[in-house]
């Protein structure tokens, strides 16, 4: 899945840093249960119940103001290798001044503040081999600087790889139907190692108000997905896009005021998303330890096309549930419902640590009243255990 010829020279760089000793040695190791419970609703998917197996461990070096962070994962999956697999997420050197920071090499850079959906996170491609959600995110090379001051921080990015979305196969579950041509994509203008990407995003704070806008220009890490004439499956085309993006979040006492929105615009068409959502949180129900938050979004997009953007005009509400004990536990429990259709995602989570290295996950996914967008997906309801180790 790794192959890209600029990873022996960010290893160069980094070799100024060999004889400090500032060394930080850590990571996760876990091992996943996954089960689907529904028979696979097409003949040549396999059958993928069963253990996989993860690692992934973190190395920083420190002297000074400069550092070194290599952390990649390895994963074995389960009867097919789609799901196995080594990806480098983050490997950089970076070097850190009094009101600035500069960044060289593979990251992961969050933005947005929803819950269910981040509209504006454009900067890391999605890693579906990991889970359906989109949550995941392959690391992106970038050349980054920012500048910290009194009025917020400013960063801009030069992006000079670009890392196309890995599709599963028609032996995989979470198939869109029709399939995606696996090798067949098309990059508008350029290859996938030509492109030369930037972007620019500003964040400060206003009292209780966080707010962030981005610009971006380059290839959309969204494909179009367009009908293919010589076969019946999509072809994944990566279009030179314009966005422009903001984000805010308002924090009170109880309440959360969160918004994101993106408006693209490309040679096919001009598309606004957005995220607005509320959460309310009460804090030691009835006396005792439990804070129980209370979350309502809407998901729009006017995108038309047929894509992998399933959340057009949608409602998502859920459950959050944090028991402050010793071992950190909280519960999730949400749902997206599609206007239109009324399909449904359900979805729950669960989360401990035991002490202070053993962390237990438990994960759902449920689809529900699937007659349109989600029809495909209707056996692919998936539920997933995990105990991983923090060393």
């Amino acid at each position: 899945m790794f192959r890209l010829p600029i990873f022996a020279s960010v290893l160069v760089m980094c070799g100024v840093l060999s004889e400090s000793q500032a060394y930080e040695l850590g990571g996760e190791l876990g091992v996943d249960y996954r089960y689907f419970p529904d028979d696979a609703q097409f003949s040549e998917q396999l059958d993928l119940s069963g253990f996989e197996y993860y690692l992934k461990p973190r190395l920083r070096i420190k002297q000074g103001d400069t550092s070194f962070v290599f952390e990649p994962v390895l994963r074995k999956g389960r009867q097919s290798g789609y799901r196995d697999y080594f990806d480098v997420g983050e490997l950089y050197w970076s070097k850190s001044g009094r009101n600035s920071a500069f960044r060289f090499g593979f990251v992961k850079e969050f933005w947005g503040v929803t819950e269910s959906r981040n509209v504006v996170n454009l900067f890391n491609q999605v890693n579906l081999i990991e889970d359906f959600d989109q949550k995941d995110k392959l690391g992106q090379f970038t050349v980054n600087y920012s500048y910290i001051g009194t009025s917020g921080e400013f960063s801009v990015y030069w992006l000079p790889y670009f890392r196309k979305r890995d599709f599963p196969d028609q032996t995989q579950r979470f198939l869109l139907s029709p399939p995606v041509a696996k090798g067949n994509s098309s990059f508008e203008g350029t290859s996938s190692s030509g492109v030369k990407d930037i972007a620019v995003k500003y964040s400060s704070s206003f009292g209780l108000w966080d707010i962030g806008a981005s610009y971006f220009r380059g290839l959309d890490r969204e494909p179009w997905l367009l009908s293919r004439s010589t076969d019946d499956s999509l072809q994944a085309v990566y279009l030179l896009t314009n966005r422009f993006n903001l984000e805010s979040q308002y924090t009170g006492d109880n309440l959360l005021v969160k918004s994101e929105v993106s408006f693209s615009r490309n040679n096919i068409d001009n598309y606004f998303s957005s995220v607005l959502g509320l959460e309310y949180t009460f804090y030691q129900v009835f006396d005792s330890n439990l804070d129980v938050g209370l979350l309502a979004e809407y998901l729009y997009s006017d995108r038309r096309d047929v894509s992998a953007d399933l959340f057009e005009d949608d409602f998502f509400t859920a459950v959050r549930i944090g028991f402050n004990d010793v071992g950190d536990s909280d519960i999730l429990i949400g749902v997206i419902v599609d206007q239109p259709t009324r399909e449904k995602i359900v979805q729950f989570e669960f989360n401990t640590r035991i002490k202070n290295s053993w962390n237990i996950e438990l994960k759902g996914t449920v689809f529900s009243d699937t007659q349109d967008t989600l029809m495909s997906l209707s056996e692919d309801s998936l539920i997933r255990a995990t105990i991983a180790y923090h060393f």
